[in-house]
């Protein structure tokens, strides 16, 4: 599938639809709009919800969540693949790794389709720390190209 990546769609959900073409399909919508995604905790010290929510829109589209008990922004974050660059917008507002793995969840969904040598392109919606904290996972890292935004 053809994606188009500009400045028109650098932002939230707008962005998810803008670059699927099959949101045009009212199943695929409905199943975005109907999704109930983890609300958080009283006490996050007993919680058991993943600190990355992964919610697959379709076969390229992804929709991940920080949970609330790792930030209470509990930011989204948008990964698209296509056929050989993986498309990642925000890297949520963690930067610790071992408390929000941001990188390896997303190298997760990487090796699911079988495809280890796709590379990344991180970009960012904006320039608050709760889209960026995760940056540093990606930083260095070989095959990933991170436009670090503009304060």
């Amino acid at each position: 599938m053809a994606r188009c990546i500009g400045p028109a769609m650098l932002g939230g959900v707008a962005l998810l639809f803008t670059l699927n073409a099959a949101a045009s399909d009212a199943g695929d919508l409905r199943q975005l709009r109907d999704k109930v995604w983890i609300h958080g905790a009283e006490d996050c010290e007993t919680n058991r919800d993943p600190p990355l929510e992964v919610f697959r829109f379709d076969a390229d589209t992804y929709v991940l969540r920080q949970s609330k008990c790792v930030n209470w922004e509990a930011p989204f974050m948008y990964v698209l693949f296509g056929q050989n660059t993986v498309f990642i917008q925000d890297t949520g507002a963690t930067e610790d790794a071992a408390q929000f793995p941001v990188y390896e969840t997303i190298r997760k969904l990487i090796q699911e389709r079988g495809n280890p040598q796709l590379k990344l392109l991180v970009t960012h919606s904006h320039s608050h720390g709760d889209h960026r904290a995760g940056d540093a996972q990606f930083r260095g890292k070989p095959g990933v190209t991170l436009v670090e935004p503009n304060n």
